[in-house]
C-alpha cells in the first residue's frame, strides 16, 4: 500500500513494475484466513481482529486492483474488484449488526467509512460513530489504525466540529492530555498513567500514532493527488472549513514544485488563495456545496459567503 501510495502522488509505474511478479503470485495464489497484529494500543477499543483484519483485507484488495490497473493487467483489476464484493457481502454478513447500524466499534466504523466498504450503510455507520464519539465525552476510542482516519472521516461528512473537539481533548486519551503529561513529542501510546507505572514508559518519540496530520493537508487545507493523474499533474483542491479554525495556510511540494492552499474566514466570507505550479492543473471546489473551478497554474483568489 506504500508503494502504490507513493506512486500516486510522484506519478512514477516503475515501482509498480518490480512487484509485477508478486502481483501476479497473489492471482495464482488466493486468499485464506490468517491473522494480523491489528491496534497496537493497551486500551480495549472493542475492535475484534477478525473485523479489522476483513477491513485491511478489503483496502489491500482496492490496492492490488489500482496498481493492476497502472500495469495494465486486466484479469488482475477484474479479480481483485470482485474480491473487493465478496469481502464487503461477506463482512456485512458476520459483522455488521443491523439493529444498531455499526460494526460495534469506532475504529471499525472509522474504517469501515474511510474504505467505502458498505457505502449503502454509511450514514447509519456515521451516525453510531458519532454518537460513540459523545457518548464517551468527544473522546476518540480507536488504535493506531482509526487515529489515522478517524478526523478525516468526520469533517469531510459534516462533522468538522467534532473532529476539532477531538483534537481539542485535554483528557485522556488525547492529545491534549498528552501535553498535560509533558509531552514535547509524540508518544507510542496515550499516556496510560497505571500502564506506565506498572510495566514503565514506552517510546516517548514514536511518529506510530502520527498518521492524523494527513488531516490538515487533504482536509483542512483540501490539497489531495488526483487518482487519475498521478505525479499531481492534475490537483484536487477541496478544503473543508470548521467553525473555530480561522485560517489555514498550507503548501506541498511536488516534483513540479509548490501547491499553495491558504484560506481564512473574514466575518462571513470564506477566501481562499491559490497557487499552482507551473506544468499542473487542478481542480478547486468552493466549500459548502460549491461547484468545482477548473484552474490553470498561476495565482488564484476565490471567496463565497458562509
Amino acid at each position: 500500500m506504500r508503494v502504490a501510495g507513493r506512486c500516486q502522488s510522484r506519478g512514477r509505474v516503475c515501482p509498480l513494475e518490480l512487484r509485477r511478479q508478486l502481483l501476479l503470485a497473489e492471482i495464482s495464489g488466493g486468499y485464506r484466513n490468517h491473522p494480523v497484529r491489528q491496534r497496537w494500543d493497551s486500551r480495549q477499543c472493542g475492535t475484534r481482529q477478525a473485523l479489522s483484519s476483513t477491513l485491511w483485507f478489503f483496502r489491500c484488495a482496492a490496492v492490488m486492483a489500482t496498481m493492476a490497473e497502472a500495469l495494465g493487467v486486466r484479469s488482475a483489476v477484474q479479480m481483485y474488484r470482485d474480491w473487493q464484493g465478496h469481502i464487503a457481502a461477506a463482512l456485512k454478513n458476520r459483522f455488521f449488526n443491523v439493529a444498531a447500524g455499526s460494526l460495534g466499534s469506532q475504529g471499525a466504523n472509522t474504517l469501515a467509512l474511510a474504505f467505502n466498504v458498505l457505502p449503502e450503510e454509511d450514514a447509519r455507520i456515521l451516525t453510531a460513530l458519532v454518537e460513540d464519539i459523545r457518548a464517551r465525552g468527544n473522546h476518540m476510542n480507536v488504535g493506531v489504525m482509526g487515529v489515522r482516519f478517524i478526523l478525516e472521516v468526520l469533517t469531510r461528512r459534516g462533522e468538522g466540529d467534532l473532529a476539532l473537539a477531538l483534537m481539542h481533548q485535554d483528557t485522556y486519551p488525547g492529545f491534549g492530555h498528552l501535553i498535560q503529561r509533558g509531552a514535547t513529542t509524540l508518544w507510542e501510546c496515550w499516556g496510560e498513567v497505571e500502564h506506565d507505572r506498572k510495566h514503565g514508559a514506552r517510546s516517548l518519540n514514536h511518529p506510530f500514532m502520527g498518521g492524523y496530520d494527513n488531516w490538515y493537508f487533504n482536509t483542512l487545507a483540501g490539497i489531495r493527488p488526483d487518482p487519475a493523474n498521478p505525479g499531481f499533474k492534475h490537483i484536487i483542491l477541496e478544503p473543508h472549513p470548521i467553525k473555530g479554525v480561522a485560517w489555514v495556510s498550507c503548501w506541498h511540494d511536488c516534483r513540479q514544485g509548490r501547491i499553495e492552499s491558504n484560506w481564512r474566514i473574514e466575518k462571513d466570507d470564506f477566501i481562499w488563495e491559490i497557487v499552482i505550479t507551473a506544468g499542473t492543473t487542478a481542480t478547486a471546489t468552493l466549500p459548502c456545496g460549491g461547484a468545482p473551478v477548473a484552474l490553470a497554474a498561476g495565482q488564484h483568489k476565490l471567496s463565497l459567503k458562509l
